[in-house]
């Protein structure tokens, strides 16, 4: 069908990205949960509101088809986390909660996901947890050293632990590896030299 269709044309351009893509789809045999999946990524990484509700029912029904794969928990986990920027969270508290329940299920089921790594390393680091964030965001780089996302984060959560310098480092780095660096990630380069008044 036309929705299967664009997910594959879509797959094509994403397998340029090699690592990332193979990472993210280790752990299922069940082609309609890796589907589910897939779309409910894309509809995520548009980062609105409304996909970040279709998101959150396509990877909660691509963990209803198969329970043992680790990726759309660590998705659902963001979609949470998100819901809270977006205005779409009851409480603060709980979705923070089920985020880190659903991240640390992820890594139940795949210890060496720098993806679930990377997100408990994001939601220590909500929760003013430095020493845990920094703790699971040098898992993260060192499963996946050449993750863009993941050593953006990495450096996001050492500018919040204070640590400018360092995480300078770690954002050239995730910028060099990625030319379209999010821009979450030339902000916090931005913040991080200007705490360090290198105007």
């Amino acid at each position: 069908d036309d929705i299967t269709m664009n997910i594959l044309t879509a797959l094509q351009v994403k397998l340029t990205e090699g690592d990332k893509i193979r990472a993210l789809s280790r752990g299922t045999k069940n082609l309609n949960a890796y589907f589910k999946w897939f779309e409910g990524r894309q509809h995520f990484l548009r980062l609105n509101k409304d996909d970040n509700l279709k998101a959150r029912q396509l990877l909660e029904e691509a963990i209803k088809l198969d329970p043992n794969f680790p990726s759309p928990y660590t998705d659902l986990a963001w979609t949470h986390l998100f819901g809270i920027r977006f205005g779409q969270s009851k409480s603060p508290k709980e979705s923070i909660g089920l985020a880190e329940e659903l991240g640390k299920k992820a890594i139940s089921l795949d210890e060496s996901s720098a993806f679930a790594h990377s997100l408990l390393g994001a939601i220590f680091l909500v929760k003013r947890q430095f020493e845990e964030a920094i703790s699971q965001g040098e898992k993260a780089v060192s499963l996946s050293p050449g993750h863009s996302i993941a050593i953006g984060q990495f450096g996001r959560t050492l500018a919040y632990a204070g640590r400018y310098e360092e995480s300078i480092a770690w954002l050239e780095k995730a910028k060099r590896l990625d030319p379209k660096a999010l821009t979450w990630v030339l902000t916090m380069l931005g913040h991080c030299h200007l705490y360090l008044e290198s105007y």
